[in-house]
């Protein structure tokens, strides 16, 4: 497997990471605010067979897509969206599928993502925070969030979900970070940036993936931080 990560993710989840698979580091999009210029979940968005991005950032990152996009024979799907620094210019990509629903603010994804999930037969559901992705680890027919109104869509859609607190979760900047962006999945394992073990629910975070057939491991001995999601292939 490869990891897309956050070329920032604190040293000690990176040299761990690094141990488990390969990395493949994405570089800043000068559109967007510095501090989540390189998180996965605002730059690409990758449903089947396809990843997407916008043609500006590919322009500056042609090098690292197009090698992911080699990873599986990617059919590479370049967006006109214009990305920008505010909310919500910089969340097109930013929303998640959860078996067979695009969830996410509609109003603000990608167009063309919209479109690809539609004709794939999937449905969608909208729900009013912008940062969907980083906001929720989705583990199969499941979801770990600290957001109200993500938590009611996955349970009106008959998924299992989990309400957390909305702390304990840094990112540089910000009040807090969230805890999709403080994770990836892969297969059955939930990779956490940091020690899962530092936030306050954690007992109940674990319980849940293990329940749900997943491993938790965490990557450091540190608080968890929220490096946009880090995206497995």
């Amino acid at each position: 497997m490869t990891a897309i990560i956050d070329p920032r993710m604190p040293c000690s989840a990176k040299a761990r990471l690094k141990e488990i698979c390969e990395v493949i580091e994405l570089p800043p999009f000068s559109a967007l605010d510095e501090r989540v210029a390189s998180h996965p979940d605002m730059l690409v968005f990758i449903h089947g067979n396809k990843i997407f991005t916008s043609d500006a950032y590919y322009r500056e990152a042609k090098r690292e897509i197009d090698k992911i996009a080699s990873l599986k024979n990617f059919e590479l799907i370049l967006t006109n969206d214009v990305i920008s620094s505010k909310y919500p210019g910089d969340v097109c990509f930013n929303a998640f599928i959860l078996g067979d629903t695009l969830i996410g603010n509609l109003g603000q994804v990608s167009t063309a993502v919209k479109e690809d999930c539609k004709s794939s037969g999937l449905s969608a559901t909208n729900v009013k925070q912008g940062y969907s992705k980083c906001s929720t680890a989705v583990l199969g027919e499941a979801v770990i969030t600290a957001d109200v109104g993500i938590f009611k869509a996955a349970q009106g859609l008959g998924k299992d979900a989990l309400l957390i607190s909305q702390v304990g979760v840094a990112l540089d900047g910000y009040d807090c970070g969230f805890i999709g962006g403080a994770s990836g999945v892969y297969e059955n394992k939930v990779y956490f940036c940091g020690d899962i073990s530092a936030h306050p629910d954690h007992k109940k975070i674990a319980e849940f993936c293990n329940t749900h057939g997943f491993e938790v491991i965490s990557l450091s001995g540190e608080e968890l931080y929220d490096v946009g999601t880090i995206l497995f292939i």
